[in-house]
């Protein structure tokens, strides 16, 4: 498939999903060439796109992209890693927010999906959006136990801050990583359990003096979802080949 073509194909799927960014989503870097096979990564890296190359991938499909709206000097690794990309006739494409925030491919919907929980509502404040999902189970548990199950449902690790509810009736996800409006937003929903990414200093004091139950699970763990979403939907609607690149970083 030309470049061109996947490249409306995968803007008119994420049209729907309006939302301020501070990324810039959408063809970062490309011609128009035929696109043999896609890799699919959370992270825009100079090792993910020499794997990809190696696979003979024409394009790849990145939760972080390279660029996040603001000019900079392309020197240093930054140069290395786009002049990898010219050189080797190497696409790149990125969604950010709105690949946590798609409603069936996104993150935060397939880690829902995962926990086997129907979607009630949205929550979270980033930059005017809410990110998250929350679905009430179908009786309250206890909550080490249930935490123990999520973990094996989504095939995660992760540290539990227990200061909410021993019983979760109500479970958040918000994938990467979580703030203040987060946690405070989760409160007002009455959400018992919000499970979220990347560890967070402050959120210690916020989530004990709230009194509010927080599982982190990495950042980069809980937005592998939505690239591996992503991968299947190309498959399966476009054809192409896909491959998921991993690069964990177990933060």
């Amino acid at each position: 498939m030309k470049l061109s073509a996947l490249v409306r194909q995968l803007d008119a799927l994420f049209a729907p999903v309006k939302v301020n960014d501070v990324a810039i989503n959408g063809l970062q870097v490309g011609g128009d060439w035929e696109v043999p096979r896609v890799a699919l990564v959370v992270d825009a890296r100079l090792s993910v796109f020499q794997e990809a190359a190696r696979q003979g991938c024409g394009l790849v499909i990145a939760h972080h992209g390279l660029f996040w709206g603001n000019q900079f000097p392309l020197v240093g690794g930054d140069y290395q890693r786009l002049a990898f990309l010219v050189n080797h006739q190497l696409a790149l494409y990125a969604q950010h927010l709105p690949l946590d925030m798609h409603p069936t491919l996104g993150n935060n919907a397939l880690l829902m999906s995962g926990l086997g929980l129907p979607v009630e509502g949205a929550f979270g404040n980033w930059h005017g959006n809410q990110i998250g999902y929350f679905g009430a189970l179908p009786s309250p548990r206890p909550l080490q136990e249930y935490v123990e199950e999520a973990k094996t449902r989504l095939h995660l690790s992760g540290r539990l801050l227990p200061f909410g509810s021993p019983q979760v009736t109500r479970v958040g996800v918000v994938s990467g990583g979580p703030g203040y409006g987060d946690i405070l937003d989760a409160k007002h929903h009455g959400i018992d359990l919000v499970i979220t990414g990347e560890t967070n200093h402050a959120v210690h004091a916020l989530a004990q003096d709230w009194g509010m139950n927080v599982l982190f699970c990495g950042h980069y763990a809980t937005e592998t979802f939505g690239v591996g979403g992503l991968g299947g939907w190309i498959e399966k609607e476009l054809g192409l080949p896909t491959v998921f690149l991993p690069e964990p970083t177990d933060m």
